[in-house]
């Protein structure tokens, strides 16, 4: 209800001077076009790996690296790379690794900056049937690579066996850019 006066829909005068400058309400927040929160994230990678075997004493490894004498990831997953946010990420290793009794899955990005912190608090990887929160991964920088690993994944994978694998994360969110101008402004996403 909308009232003329000293008034301010919807709450009378003593509740929107008690109010002013503090926040009363949930956030804003824009969802881009097609998206709703309630959905099943969008996927924004999917590829097909063909596992990698490496054994060296009691330490295994099951995927792929660029840095060992184990398949690239350039030819052992169908896609390597996404882009999201304006960023490329390239998959520079995606291995399962049994090392010293530690059950880990550890994925490397390459091209310098953290990953994403969409990704990491919403996005989801999906290996297989088993789906695994970023949120609930380590992570650190080294040089130009982002690590993020998760421990004890539930993963058990054999060499040349196929592993569907998906990254699904919130739509990028909105930049929005005046224009210098006129200053209008002009949303948009990735």
């Amino acid at each position: 209800m909308v009232r003329a006066g000293r008034g301010s829909w919807p709450f009378p005068p003593s509740v929107a001077r008690s109010t002013v400058g503090r926040r009363i309400g949930p956030p804003l927040v824009l969802l881009a076009p097609g998206s709703a929160q309630a959905q099943t994230l969008p996927t924004i990678w999917s590829a097909t790996l063909t596992v990698d075997e490496r054994i060296v004493t009691s330490n295994s490894w099951h995927g792929c690296t660029d840095d060992m004498s184990q398949e690239n990831c350039s030819t052992a997953l169908d896609d390597d790379d996404f882009t999201y946010a304006g960023r490329t990420y390239t998959i520079v290793h995606l291995n399962r690794t049994i090392s010293q009794g530690e059950r880990l899955l550890t994925i490397i990005f390459d091209g310098g900056a953290a990953v994403a912190p969409e990704i990491m608090k919403y996005g989801t990887l999906h290996a297989g049937t088993k789906s695994l929160s970023f949120s609930n991964a380590r992570t650190r920088s080294i040089q130009n690579e982002s690590w993020v690993t998760w421990s004890n994944p539930g993963l058990s994978w054999t060499d040349n066996q196929e592993v569907a694998l998906s990254i699904r994360a919130p739509n990028p969110p909105l930049r929005a850019a005046p224009d210098p101008v006129n200053g209008q402004v002009t949303l948009s996403w990735n």
